[in-house]
């Protein structure tokens, strides 16, 4: 079915949606006050300016999707749309499982499954791989930045993360 999907409507469907967040960042920056203060500038004023500029480059790029002729497809080959689902998955499943898992615990689990089963490496070398990226990920934002991530279970019992 997503082989049959031209790269024009996907195009204008992105558009529209990039749209939508543009229209969202500039009714925030109203809301915090898009002017200028006696101190400079207000907080809204650069995500108001930001915004009008991703405005105009959406535009562009969807007048150019809307002009577009032919008939070219998004993906030429079936198996193309296999693969992107097996990278979007995986990602889709992450996203949901970090407020509940914690960033920490979805970040390693991630590295791990992913490497082993889509990268094909061995297992024990992408769940070394996976622990040590938590682990640097911990350190750099909880002792670096001082970030605090959506922790796991694992935290009442004790562990950092």
């Amino acid at each position: 079915m997503l082989s049959r999907v031209s790269l024009r409507a996907v195009d204008l469907v992105v558009t529209l949606g990039m749209l939508v967040l543009a229209g969202l960042v500039a009714y925030d920056a109203v809301r915090l006050g898009p002017g200028w203060g006696d101190s400079g500038p207000a907080p809204g004023f650069f995500p108001f300016f930001l915004s009008l500029l991703m405005v105009l480059g959406i535009l562009g790029a969807g007048w150019e999707a809307w002009r577009r002729k032919g008939d070219v497809r998004f993906f030429e080959d079936p198996r193309a749309a296999a693969e992107v689902g097996k990278v979007g998955l995986p990602i889709l499943l992450a996203t949901a499982g970090a407020g509940r898992l914690g960033f920490y615990v979805v970040a390693a689990a991630y590295s791990w499954l992913f490497g082993w089963w889509y990268g094909r490496f061995r297992w024990y070398w992408t769940l070394l791989h996976g622990i040590v990226f938590a682990v640097v990920l911990y350190f750099v934002f909880e002792r670096g930045f001082r970030v605090a991530l959506p922790k796991s279970i694992f935290y009442r019992l004790g562990l950092p993360f």
